[in-house]
């Protein structure tokens, strides 16, 4: 059952990062860098349309990308350059409002961090995969303690968070869409890729190319496109403002 927009807004605004916040999917450009592209990017597709288990995809990339210490400062400044038209405006109005910020991604720590930096959200708020490095700084492994280097450990991480307020979570792909239930709404974000799965299930769905309207919907406010009808999902009921 699709839930409707709250009226009264939500507290807390979780967004995934890769292919939301940002246009980058981290781990596809890091196997390009390293010569693995195809490979990884089979492996990613699989795992992000639900036909592959996020642990055993996690494993099998980082496994042919090694990712060494500094690939991921060259990532963190790629999600910059790479950011999702608006998205810096968003999360200063958000906060502006008096929203909680959070990052929850499958996404790697040292490169979310001077991303999330850049856009204003605490380290403290951004939760990811930690890689573990040498002395030399080459790849060893990743900590398997982590929740979000399992299944459903978006959904894990969500839980405790949205214990705190109304929750909104914001996200592209499968792993995003497993933690709807924990959530009070969930949108799933098209503007960089559209998943069939997640654009049938997700209560709103935004096609976009910003997530300018993430704003409008955080506050309560409704979003209505060119015709007068609610900006979403079509089976999500449309209704006056």
């Amino acid at each position: 059952m699709k839930r409707r927009i709250n009226p009264n807004g939500y507290d807390i605004i979780v967004f995934d990062c890769d292919s939301t916040l940002s246009a980058v999917e981290g781990i596809d450009l890091l196997a390009e860098k390293h010569g693995v592209k195809e490979q990884v990017k089979e492996i990613t597709h699989h795992a992000m349309n639900g036909h592959t288990s996020y642990a055993e995809a996690l494993e099998m990339r980082l496994s042919l990308v090694k990712p060494n210490k500094s690939d991921l400062i060259w990532l963190g400044k790629k999600y910059i350059e790479m950011i999702t038209r608006g998205t810096k405006n968003l999360i200063s109005g958000l906060k502006n409002k008096g929203k909680s910020i959070y990052i929850i991604s499958g996404g790697f720590e040292n490169a979310l961090h001077i991303f999330a930096q850049h856009i204003g959200v605490p380290k403290s708020h951004v939760f990811s995969n930690k890689l573990l490095f040498d002395s030399r700084g080459k790849y060893r492994s990743f900590n398997h303690e982590n929740p979000l280097s399992h299944n459903h450990g978006k959904k894990i991480v969500l839980k405790k968070i949205a214990e705190m307020g109304s929750t909104m979570f914001v996200g592209d792909g499968v792993t995003d869409l497993e933690a709807k239930d924990v959530v009070d709404l969930f949108i799933g974000f098209g503007g960089i890729k559209v998943r069939d799965i997640v654009k049938k299930e997700a209560d709103i769905f935004i096609e976009d190319k910003t997530l300018t309207k993430i704003g409008k919907i955080a506050s309560g406010r409704q979003v209505f496109d060119r015709g007068g009808m609610m900006a979403i999902n079509a089976r999500h009921r449309a209704y006056p403002e």
